[in-house]
């Protein structure tokens, strides 16, 4: 009985020596340094990933998108008997050196918009963070991105850049509305000095002619 175990041992024995002989010729020798320290490269990267969906905080995305207007429409009005009238305000954009997504995407992203934005929160600059901001090709389409570890921060955010957005275009229209009135009224005052003064030679040539007296 004692000689069947040792004989059984002694296989046992065999076999295991014929297998680390085997694994010693194998790539995949478990003594191997290479081995080993792949295992364990393997075992902290996903610890590593593991810590970091557990541990780093959530993040919640708001988003909103803005068409961006195209060409200007013309406009005309027909009086009876008096006569008709057309306008048609010259859009930047009918030309093909500007482009309106491009301009709108730098106006957004601007330091100027999101302090602004930023103030009307009550919140540093340093929260308000950078916009993710994307052109939709072959559309008028603007999508903008807020992200932030509040849901509702992020909306009111968001909220709040398109409406700086909104007030830095209405002043640019306003000053650009200003402008204009200020050329057209320079002209009206040159064309009344003008006409001003052609009446009056009229007068005088009427006067040394005859045509006129007192």
């Amino acid at each position: 009985m004692s000689l069947s175990a040792t004989i059984t041992r002694e296989d046992t024995r065999v076999a295991w020596l014929r297998h680390r002989r085997w694994l010693s010729f194998s790539p995949f020798d478990p003594n191997t340094p290479h081995l080993r320290w792949a295992v364990v490269s393997v075992l902290v990267l996903w610890l590593a990933v593991l810590s970091g969906l557990h541990f780093v905080p959530k993040q919640f995305v708001s988003k909103s998108t803005l068409i961006v207007p195209g060409a200007s429409t013309s406009v005309n009005v027909s009086l009876d008997k008096i006569g008709q009238a057309s306008s048609q305000p010259v859009s930047a954009y009918n030309t093909g050196a500007l482009s309106p997504k491009v301009i709108y995407k730098e106006m957004i992203a601007s330091e100027d918009v999101r302090e602004e934005a930023a103030n009307a929160l009550g919140i540093p600059m340093s929260r308000m963070g950078a916009p993710r901001i994307k052109l939709v090709d072959e559309t008028a389409l603007i999508n903008i991105e807020i992200r932030s570890r509040d849901p509702e921060m992020a909306r009111r955010q968001n909220q709040a850049l398109i409406e700086a957005l909104q007030r830095r275009l209405d002043r640019l229209r306003t000053d650009e509305l200003e402008r204009r009135q200020a050329t057209v009224r320079d002209n009206l005052a040159i064309y009344e000095v003008t006409v001003a003064n052609a009446r009056d030679k009229i007068l005088d040539l009427q006067r040394a002619s005859g045509l006129q007296s007192a």
